[in-house]
């Protein structure tokens, strides 16, 4: 009877197994990991239980937010000089919500817009997050940066119970708003989450590029669904400044609007291509009376969707920025340069 041990046949068959769980566990982390594409949605619908927050003045600063009621408080800024206002609440789930207003540091420059986002970023992020992604876009006209991190250094420290933040930061004037929501990868709440970020309205009357208000819907409402048909836009364009302004609107009405789509679960994001128009059209001026206002009707395609469809077009979520980029005219012939939207979001019909 042989009974010499083959150590070395031994080893080999050891490694190959344990390579196979390894893989194998690995695979299973991979397509687990709730990065943005996976977090488990919950309810489409907001739930009831929220606190209108506001701040009437006649500063650059009023602004309208709902925020959940439960355990709500005003946050102590004391051991940061550039927040101004601080809130934090929760809704029933355990998702922690927070609006916050940052000054600029001494050292900002007021100008460089890129860079104090940036910076407002890198304070959310402090030492424990990583970022995941973030997302330079226009918010109704204003600069702002959407974001996805989680925590380092509270959660576990492998795919599963991860806790993440993301949110919106939108840079007006002198100040910049921030609105955030924490939660573990199990109890994400989305129609909480949109509910609070899209509840958020400002009214910047110091602000320089505020001349038309931009308010882009889909003809069922604010959020319009996608069901492999056209997606049909009203925009409407008003006049918020006390005198007459020039808009160059029927060659808007040819080339269409700037449409940016963004996938709100990946950051993936692309433009749409616009009409090509007669430049005849460009010396065509409408004029709109202060507090009046013109529409601009436009259409998004079923193929425009086509890289974030994929196999499962009815867990689409989408974020349509629809953008007016135009030259306006002030006060008879002054060249005004103009930037202003509105979002509007599209979901897969299967949500």
């Amino acid at each position: 009877m042989n009974t010499n041990i083959n150590y070395k046949k031994i080893g080999i068959i050891a490694f190959i197994i344990i390579l196979v769980i390894a893989i194998f566990s690995f695979k299973n982390c991979t397509d687990y990991r709730p990065l943005v594409t996976d977090i488990p949605i919950l309810n489409n619908e907001p739930e009831s239980g929220w606190r209108v927050l506001d701040s009437s003045s006649d500063g650059a600063d009023e602004f309208v937010v709902d925020m959940p009621d439960y355990l709500f408080q005003e946050a102590d800024t004391a051991d940061d000089p550039l927040y101004s206002d601080a809130y934090t609440s929760e809704d029933k789930h355990g998702n922690i919500y927070s609006f916050t207003i940052r000054k600029p540091a001494s050292e900002e420059s007021l100008g460089n817009v890129d860079q104090r986002l940036k910076n407002s970023l890198n304070k959310v992020l402090g030492s424990d997050n990583k970022l995941l992604f973030s997302s330079r876009r226009e918010w109704e006209g204003r600069p702002s940066l959407e974001f996805v991190m989680y925590d380092t250094a509270g959660s576990r420290e492998t795919f599963y119970n991860l806790f993440y933040t993301k949110g919106r930061i939108v840079l007006a004037g002198e100040k910049i708003y921030i609105l955030a929501v924490g939660y573990w990868d199990y109890n994400y709440h989305d129609g909480n989450f949109y509910h609070f970020i899209n509840s958020f309205v400002l009214n910047d009357n110091n602000m320089e590029n505020k001349l038309l208000d931009i308010k882009a819907t889909c003809e069922g409402g604010d959020h319009c669904l996608f069901e492999k048909k056209d997606i049909a836009l009203n925009v409407t364009v008003t006049n918020t400044h006390p005198t007459a302004i020039g808009l160059h609107l029927e060659f808007i009405q040819k080339t269409g609007p700037t449409i940016k789509l963004i996938d709100t679960r990946t950051g993936a994001e692309t433009y749409l291509k616009k009409n090509l128009a007669d430049p005849d059209f460009e010396d065509k001026i409408t004029l709109i009376q202060p507090g009046k206002s013109v529409a601009i009707k436009w259409v998004i395609q079923p193929g425009d969707f086509e890289e974030f469809t994929g196999k499962s077009p009815g867990n689409l979520d989408i974020a349509a920025e629809i953008i007016i980029d135009t030259i306006l005219e002030m006060d008879g012939n002054k060249e005004v340069e103009f930037r202003g939207g509105s979002t509007v979001r599209i979901i897969g019909g299967d949500q």
